[in-house]
Parts: C-alpha cells; sequence; structure tokens
C-alpha cells in the first residue's frame, strides 16, 4: 500500500486458483481427498494474501502517523490521520472477514467438504466484489485532503499553474488506479462464481 492504494496485492491469485482447475468428473466420482488438496491450496493463497496485506496496512497506519506528525497545514494533518484510518479499516476488515474459515473434520463426507468448499468460495467473492466500499473508500478522504493541501499551495505560489497542473494529473492517476483496483477485483471474483457454478452443476 501507499498514500495513493494499489490494488490489493496478490488478490487477483484468488480468480487465478480456480482458472487453472477444469472440472474434470461428475459429481458422483468426486474424490474428498482431491477436493480437500484443492481447498487447502485456495486457504494457502488467503492466508498469504492476508499476510501482505495486514503487514502493508501496518507500514501504511505508520505512515500516515509520520504525515500527520510533520504536517504544516490542517489538510496535511487530516490527510495523514485519515490515512491511517483508512489502513486500519482494511486491516480490520481483511482479520475479520478475509480470514480462513475452519475446514471440516478430517471424516467429513465428500458432500460437506464440498460445501465448505462453495462457501468460501462465496465468502471471497464477496469480499473482492465489494473492494470498493471497504478497500477503496477508506482511503478516499486522505486522497482528497492531500490533493488539497497540494492546490492550496499551488495557489500560495507566486505562479500556480505548475502545481495546479501536477496536483490535477496524480489526482487522476490516483481515481485511475481505484478503478483498475476495483476491475481486477471484479474479474477475480467472477473467475471464483464460475467456479461456485460448476460445483452447482456437480463438477469438482
Amino acid at each position: 500500500m501507499s498514500d495513493r492504494p494499489e490494488g490489493p496485492e496478490g488478490w487477483d491469485a484468488l480468480g487465478a486458483e480456480w482458472r487453472q482447475d477444469e472440472p474434470t468428473s461428475s459429481f458422483d466420482d468426486v474424490d474428498p481427498v482431491a477436493v480437500r488438496a484443492r481447498a487447502a491450496r485456495f486457504a494457502r493463497t488467503v492466508r498469504w494474501r492476508n499476510a501482505r496485506e495486514l503487514a502493508a496496512g501496518a507500514a501504511v497506519a505508520l505512515g500516515g502517523v509520520g504525515i500527520a506528525w510533520r504536517a504544516s497545514s490542517s489538510f496535511g494533518w487530516f490527510g495523514g490521520v485519515a490515512l491511517t484510518a483508512g489502513a486500519l479499516v482494511v486491516t480490520a476488515t481483511i482479520a475479520l472477514r478475509g480470514r480462513n474459515a475452519s475446514p471440516p473434520p478430517p471424516d467429513a463426507p465428500a458432500h460437506e467438504v464440498i460445501a465448505f468448499e462453495r462457501a468460501e468460495l462465496e465468502r471471497q467473492a464477496r469480499l473482492l466484489e465489494r473492494v470498493w466500499l471497504w478497500y477503496l473508500a477508506p482511503f478516499a478522504p486522505s486522497v482528497v485532503a492531500i490533493y488539497a493541501g497540494s492546490l492550496r499551495a499551488a495557489f500560495a505560489r507566486p505562479d500556480p499553474t505548475g502545481g495546479i497542473v501536477l496536483a490535477v494529473v496524480l489526482f487522476g492517476v490516483t481515481a485511475g488506479v481505484f478503478v483498475l483496483v476495483a476491475r481486477w477485483n471484479a474479474r477475480a471474483a467472477r473467475a471464483l462464481r464460475r467456479r461456485m457454478k460448476t460445483l452447482e452443476d456437480g463438477s469438482t
């Protein structure tokens, strides 16, 4: 993460994890061992993604504290505080809603293992589909404050043109990054939902 948030690191891998697995058998031929192995691979992907995001969130939160501490204007102070708050919201969401659920016991029948797999796919797909709400929106106040501060500083100069153009261009780039992040995660969510559909159709 940075003060201009990029995409959730490794999140598109959630969709890729399933795009490589094509259905090969009917529901009646399900091998519970194979299903468990596939679910375990997915759980590892989620676990590593969460670890990276939590580490990045901690770094961003500390960066926000530093920005607020060194700020020479109210815009800068608010931007730093908002950045820290946004990072805390994101990391809390990942820790509480993005973590893996406990798998079924080893002796669970195949249909319970598949039901667990489907539930995990649904939960992660829903999280990816709502990335605007919990990942991007929390950073919006800090982005607005930081660029507003840049514009204010530019207008205070004898020739503000260069500073204004730079702030507007950077704000546009940041907005574009937000859009790309949402699209990347929507694509990964669609891949997970396609996998869910194969499970509903009785394929593995």
